[in-house]
């Protein structure tokens, strides 16, 4: 008789297990099926004026980081300066980059893997434009901020061997011949 209870309990005992499990399966569905309905939100379009706003957002950032940068023109140049108080190009616009929430590789070759690349003519004020060094053949050695653009030309800030100052690209011959190409790191 006492074994007769022992199964009987052990029986509604899995029984009880077995309906608890099924209960937690149906809430977890419930559950899964029910916020997959709220995504419906995310997918919508941006309305215009959000676009706008976007825009107007991107232009107070990329003039904010002309600015900031341009406070440092004159600060002088030191090998594997990250600034404030020496620079080299890719520790300038690394730093400048920072103080706006962006962070980049700490040498000119990393950076120039970053953003999107842009063509010559569709550069525009805060994109990254990258020369060939004094020593690297033709590979990437130097980069610079651009801080105003057209379809002929641009003027970039830049940590040289004379310290952080403004060239303008094609003006500029030395430039002009080390001209590799540019990227956009603000979308």
């Amino acid at each position: 008789m006492e074994i007769n209870l022992f199964i009987r309990f052990f029986v509604e005992k899995n029984l009880m297990m077995k309906i608890k499990q099924l209960l937690f399966g149906v809430t977890l569905l419930t559950l899964l099926l029910t916020s997959c309905s709220t995504t419906q939100s995310v997918v919508d379009l941006p309305k215009q004026q959000d676009v706008q706003q976007s825009k107007r957002g991107k232009k107070k950032q990329i003039n904010a980081l002309i600015k900031y940068a341009k406070r440092y023109k004159g600060v002088p140049y030191k090998y594997a300066g990250k600034g404030p108080k020496n620079f080299d190009c890719s520790g300038f616009t690394r730093f400048v980059f920072k103080h706006i929430g962006y962070t980049l590789p700490g040498y000119s070759r990393g950076q120039a893997t970053k953003g999107k690349k842009v063509a010559t003519k569709k550069i525009k004020k805060g994109d990254l434009v990258f020369f060939t060094g004094r020593k690297t053949g033709n590979r990437v050695g130097h980069v610079g901020l651009v801080i105003s653009a057209n379809k002929q030309s641009f003027e970039f800030i830049h940590a040289s061997l004379k310290g952080v100052k403004i060239n303008r690209y094609p003006t500029d011959t030395y430039y002009k011949k080390h001209f590799k190409f540019a990227r956009r790191i603000i979308p």
